[in-house]
């Protein structure tokens, strides 16, 4: 009754599985905009713009994080990308 009225779940959840697979989530994705800074501040003259390759890094980590999305819900993957929420 309660997974038909409900949609609970029969299977147990795993809590702490969910939460280490959001903290690496986040910090590998938290990486990618401070990435160009740590690179420019290593090879001074590799990067010209490190803040503009650092915008141009995360805009690009939200698309496929957003693209990512879509295997979790109904809608094609470059909508999923292009999509804020």
């Amino acid at each position: 009754m309660m997974v038909e009225e409900r949609g609970y779940s029969v299977t147990r959840e795993e809590p702490l599985r969910a939460a280490s697979s959001t903290l690496v989530a986040f910090v590998v994705i938290g990486f990618i905009p401070l990435f160009a800074v740590i690179l420019d501040s290593a090879f001074p003259s590799l990067l010209d713009h490190p803040f503009l390759w650092s915008s141009v890094m995360t805009g690009i980590a939200f698309f496929v994080v957003g693209a990512l999305k879509s295997r979790f819900v109904a809608q094609r993957w470059w909508l999923s990308g292009w999509r804020p929420y």
